[in-house]
């Protein structure tokens, strides 16, 4: 019991779930330039748009940084109530959607991410 208590603790302090939900977007493309401006411009436009408790984190190079010769790029947002999150998100996905569809730009969306590699 000391075990759980201790990690809900460390959870609540560092804004983990259960008290938070996290979403993760990473984006991926055989050149990294485009992989770090892309993440930055969704980190920019969430940032403008979120509530001020909400927290972005990144953009960060993926845990695995190169996958097939693409490069990933990451951000994590951490949330307690954002009820236009999914709304906004498919926003941005729209922003780039000529980017996805001619140039092989790949975001990826994870709501409630398990893994955050």
């Amino acid at each position: 019991m000391l075990f759980i208590k201790k990690e809900m603790r460390m959870r609540r302090t560092f804004r983990y779930p259960p008290y938070v939900f996290l979403v993760l977007i990473t984006v991926s493309h055989s050149n990294k330039v485009k992989v770090i401006q892309t993440t930055q411009q969704i980190v920019q436009i969430l940032l403008k748009k979120v509530q001020q408790d909400t927290v972005i984190l990144g953009p960060t190079p993926s845990p695995i940084a190169k996958i097939k010769d693409r490069y990933r790029y990451q951000c994590m947002i951490k949330y307690r109530d954002e009820p236009k999150l999914r709304k906004l998100i498919k926003k941005i996905i729209d922003l780039f959607a000529e980017d996805i569809r001619k140039e092989d730009l790949l975001i990826t969306v994870d709501m409630q991410p398990y893994q955050l590699m």
